[in-house]
């Protein structure tokens, strides 16, 4: 999702801390394969989790940000009670394919309802789908599933998406958690980046949440964007902080090829610029935006916000559980809608990125209860996961980390050859 520069300031420091990383990790992954060849290559026996934790993906957005590669669908502006026919018909089949891959999920179980600490609606933004579609979602995820108290029920927000009329309804759905699309509080950079929200829109929509009830809210910024200078930077820390949100996510901008933003940064210096998108300035160097994450973190921490995870940052108490728990080791959680992935004892599985593909794929499991969860569910089969994909996955998450990595225990599921 994001570029992360590291904690040293000069980008040849960068460089040489990735390629330690880079040879380590190799030597881990050829001991390991020492190992398991040894050992018949068995997935180690981590001790897993029962997944307590449900991502949703609403994939709509009024447009696409020049930086954004996520699996969206543009709709336009779709004012609550407004919307057109098209787009409510759109969201009531997306609606209803995810309302059927939950129960399917909870047909899985068997008689077994799993119970939940954590409910995330991500996207795409949330905040623009009607709300009868986000109050079916939850409420089918409330008839398959426990609800733990205390559980924490996140949706993603964009300034300039909602109304206090609105808001009332999300909370009243039993939403207590929203992350705001923040990015920046300069309206040039806004702007630039395709965002449609400007500053006044944030300041307003923070207003909202705390006079709705919302006292949990997590604000996300975004460094490395073009024209962002250093001095910009720290203004937009300060701001932010001001706002005094329980949680701040400091992503740093990735160019992805499928991005207009590739077309104006990508590598290729003789592919055609377009010069439709709004260009406020140069991407940053390398050095500046490893000062600019060195920078947020010593900031961030002397207001009181923990630096838990490379991007992450909370109060005492208010770190994102469903965040924290995509780190934690051996952990598993649900996922439903387009490109929404799961994690189930060792299998990734990411559904399709379409709506059309998503519900088309969503018609296909719905078969006889008799048919065995390994043929509904393929990435809750018992097949073979290659030890060297989970030793790459428990390396790469938990490096992300304040917590950082417990070599004994990669010694003692991943073999004494390890670690050396």
């Amino acid at each position: 999702m994001a570029r992360y520069a590291r904690t040293h300031v000069t980008a040849f420091s960068l460089i040489l801390q990735y390629l330690f990383l880079l040879l380590w990790l190799l030597e881990l992954s050829s001991s390991l394969s020492t190992s398991s060849s040894a050992s018949g290559s068995t997935l180690p026996l981590i001790d897993f989790k029962e997944p307590r934790a449900i991502y949703v993906h609403i994939p709509f957005c009024r447009k696409r940000c020049y930086y954004c590669d996520f699996a969206v669908t543009v709709v336009g502006n779709q004012e609550e009670g407004e919307e057109n026919e098209n787009f409510l018909r759109m969201a009531e089949s997306y609606s209803a394919a995810v309302i059927e891959e939950i129960g399917l999920v909870k047909k899985s179980y068997g008689m077994v309802r799993p119970a939940l600490d954590s409910i995330y609606f991500g996207g795409g933004t949330p905040s623009v789908a009607p709300t009868r579609i986000l109050r079916d979602i939850l409420g089918a995820i409330r008839d398959n599933f426990i609800i733990s108290d205390g559980a924490e029920i996140t949706i993603e927000m964009d300034p300039g998406t909602f109304s206090t009329r609105k808001l009332q309804s999300i909370v009243q759905m039993g939403f207590n958690r929203v992350s705001l699309g923040v990015q920046s509080f300069d309206d040039s950079l806004l702007e630039g980046c395709g965002r449609i929200h400007r500053s006044r829109d944030v300041y307003e929509a923070v207003q909202m949440l705390r006079d709705g009830g919302i006292q949990n809210f997590s604000l996300d910024i975004i460094s490395g964007l073009p024209g962002l200078t250093l001095g910009k930077w720290a203004e937009t820390l300060e701001i932010a902080c001001s706002l005094s949100p329980n949680h701040i996510s400091c992503y740093d901008l990735q160019i992805e090829e499928s991005t207009p933003f590739f077309k104006l940064f990508g590598e290729d210096e003789t592919a055609p610029k377009i010069s439709k998108y709004n260009r406020t300035g140069d991407l940053p160097d390398p050095t500046e935006t490893a000062f600019m994450y060195k920078y947020a973190s010593g900031y961030l921490r002397s207001k009181g916000y923990e630096h838990y995870e490379i991007s992450s940052y909370g109060k005492p108490q208010f770190w994102s559980q469903h965040n924290k728990l995509y780190w934690e080791f051996g952990s598993n959680w649900f996922a439903v809608g387009c490109s929404a992935s799961s994690s189930f004892n060792g299998f990734r599985f990411a559904r399709p990125r379409t709506i059309a593909d998503y519900c088309k794929w969503v018609n296909s499991l719905n078969v006889p209860a008799e048919i065995s969860l390994s043929t509904q569910f393929p990435w809750q089969s018992s097949g073979h996961v290659d030890r060297n994909d989970v030793l790459s996955e428990v390396l790469l998450s938990k490096l992300r980390t304040r917590d950082g990595l417990d070599l004994m225990t990669i010694q003692t599921y991943f073999g004494d050859g390890t670690v050396r």
